[in-house]
């Protein structure tokens, strides 16, 4: 966007949908980028625990964008309130794959958690 341009007000549901659908686009290459890496280790008689370990790194990243994709798009669906009833959090939140992006629903104190080092991400299969 060039700075000379006139900007007009943009709803932040548009702006959310706008990342929802970039985030997409992250997930497409987040998975094509797992399954060349995976191809390429397949080639390989054993795997050191690191590449393994950084295998489960790029599946818990592509889950993570794609719970994000989803979330931003719930969030940016409706131009209601600006809050969540509690049963809207428990609908969204099973949707979701990772406990990580669950806990961005949470009320309390956040803290940003890596669940590709404790185990705690859904694993899938390459």
């Amino acid at each position: 966007m060039s700075q000379d341009a006139a900007r007009d007000d943009v709803s932040l549901r548009h702006v959310l949908l706008r990342m929802s659908q970039h985030l997409s686009l992250l997930a497409k290459r987040a998975h094509a980028l797992e399954g060349a890496a995976t191809a390429l280790c397949a080639e390989q008689d054993n795997l050191s625990p690191d590449a393994i370990s950084h295998l489960q790194n790029i599946d818990f990243l592509q889950q993570s964008i794609d719970d994000l994709c989803l979330l931003t798009f719930y969030l940016g669906a409706d131009d209601g309130p600006a809050h969540l009833t509690a049963e809207e959090v428990a609908e969204t939140a099973r949707n979701l794959t990772l406990n990580a992006t669950k806990m961005l629903l949470d009320v309390g104190p956040f803290a940003p958690r890596d669940d590709s080092m404790s185990g705690v991400g859904e694993p899938q299969l390459f």
